[in-house]
């Protein structure tokens, strides 16, 4: 999708210079109905007044006429933090009541978004507007999303970056990024780019920007040695799509942000607020501990208290909460740990949003303890989804040694999922027996049978997890249930 790079200053050359001023809709002097002058680097400029109600109506037309009805449904607002006016005595509207630019430019880029957001409303009724803004105040969420400005490369910047993502989600600012790469600066080396692009695949907003002063410009592919590393990073944030949608899905309902600090999620454990190593969870089942040192052979985390953790890059390692840990790291180590108590979900079936369909769901468990997650889906794009159109599917977890995974599906969207593929771990013994909506599945001895069965369950005992893959039930709630009890040749029978 094209998306267009607005800014609400108007240069003396601008070709709809005129019609703005016939419009009168510019802020002005302190002491004057001249159009107050700010200087940006695209040089000398007036700036629309967004507190004016004609203000936004002449920007909104304008708008409409000659981007969004050429067939562009996103608007991309930068320069819009109105720093460039320095005098801050010159005058805004403010609705007709009147007040000074110290008092309202945190307005300004607010009334920007809005004004974009109804002109896409208004233009393309039936999808979902999307508005970008490098500015904004309380309430900025309800219109667009941000991103960090114009950051510098730089090692300290990503760990910077980590912690504005996480701030500004505490803020309710829930869909948030930063320039992955630096957007100003001399050109990432490889290590460093590739760090960044390890971290940015946690961000809602995923996006390599920059004006490099060595007049290079980023590229993920710039260094070649790394080009494997940076691809799995970019394969792994697809197959994580599913995952993100469902947790932007809850941010839009509830605010609470993909990318969460370790004390939101463990408000009890005095060590997570004080932990200062950069790690967060995404989500509530992810814990990510990005590496954000040149040259690290090792990676020092804290591990929340409460539960235990699986090491995701080592055959499920256990790991109790509570304490310190390092583990060793290369070029491709993106470390994270699946929480004791917990469901992640991915999918091996997304390369291109617009063209692919998920079909296979992956789901990663860890059933210590009970606990639920709700995988969301719709059509991804239309207004739909108001009128019930989606599927919201809550995927629930009974621990025990017979383990129950309900999945309950709510909306009237029917979905794309066809299969299911099930990892549980179970450290300490496999399954007994395994069924999918009341249906016995077969077990396979050999990891080979398994690959080869359309259905079936099977115990990697590398992972020590158990392995279930069958077709998705054709009906909204359906159980698999895993049966970890004590073997009893005797009492066999009963099932």
């Amino acid at each position: 999708n094209v998306i267009c790079n607005l800014k609400p200053g108007v240069l003396p050359n601008h070709p709809y210079r005129g019609y703005y001023e016939d419009r009168d809709v510019f802020v002005k002097e302190p002491d004057s109905d001249d159009a107050a002058i700010g200087q940006w680097w695209g040089g000398q400029g007036r700036f629309i007044d967004f507190t004016l109600p004609e203000g936004r109506r002449a920007w909104r037309e304008l708008l409409e006429e000659n981007i969004l009805r050429k067939g562009t449904k996103t608007v991309w607002n930068d320069n819009c933090e109105y720093d460039s006016i320095e005098d801050r005595n010159a005058r805004c509207s403010f609705e007709g009541a009147g007040g000074t630019m110290a008092e309202l430019k945190i307005i300004q880029s607010n009334m920007m978004a809005w004004t974009a957001h109804k002109a896409i409303a208004n233009v393309w009724p039936n999808e979902r507007p999307y508005v970008i803004n490098r500015a904004g105040y309380a309430g900025i969420q309800r219109y667009a999303q941000v991103w960090g400005g114009d950051n510098i490369t730089g090692w300290k910047t990503v760990k910077f970056n980590i912690a504005t993502i996480l701030g500004m989600g505490l803020s309710g600012c829930a869909n948030m990024g930063c320039d992955i790469g630096g957007f100003t600066g001399p050109a990432p080396d490889g290590e460093l780019l590739l760090r960044w692009i390890q971290n940015g695949i946690f961000q809602p907003r995923f996006v390599i920007n920059s004006a490099n002063t060595d007049n290079s410009v980023t590229q993920p592919w710039q260094s070649e040695e790394n080009l494997p590393y940076v691809r799995e990073a970019y394969a792994q944030r697809y197959r994580m799509l599913p995952y993100l949608y469902s947790l932007m899905r809850e941010a839009s309902v509830s605010g609470i942000p993909a990318m969460r600090p370790l004390f939101l999620e463990f408000p009890d454990d005095p060590a997570c607020y004080k932990d200062e190593r950069m790690t967060f969870l995404f989500g509530p089942s992810v814990l990510v501990a990005n590496v954000l040192e040149p040259g690290a052979k090792e990676r020092t985390l804290y591990l929340p208290k409460g539960c235990k953790w699986y090491d995701m890059n080592d055959n499920f390692r256990a790991y109790e909460g509570g304490q310190i840990i390092t583990v060793p790291v290369d070029l491709g180590s993106i470390p994270m740990f699946l929480r004791g108590n917990a469901v992640y979900f991915t999918s091996e079936d997304i390369h291109h949003i617009l063209s692919d369909t998920l079909k296979t769901l992956d789901l990663v468990i860890g059933a210590d303890a009970d606990s639920e997650i709700v995988f969301y889906d719709d059509d991804g794009h239309t207004q739909n989804y108001k009128h019930g159109e989606y599927a919201a599917t809550r995927i629930s977890v009974k621990a025990g040694d017979r383990k129950i995974i309900a999945f309950r599906k709510e909306g009237s969207y029917a979905g794309t999922v066809e299969r299911i593929n099930l990892k549980l771990i179970s450290k300490e013994k496999g399954a007994y027996w395994v069924s999918v909506a009341g249906k016995p599945l077969t077990r396979y001895i050999v990891s080979d049978g398994f690959e080869a069965a359309d259905e079936g369950w099977f115990y990697n005992m590398s992972e020590r997890s158990i392995q279930v893959k069958c077709r998705k039930p054709e009906k909204d709630e359906f159980d698999i249930v895993v049966s970890t009890e004590k073997f009893d040749l005797i009492g066999m029978a009963d099932e």
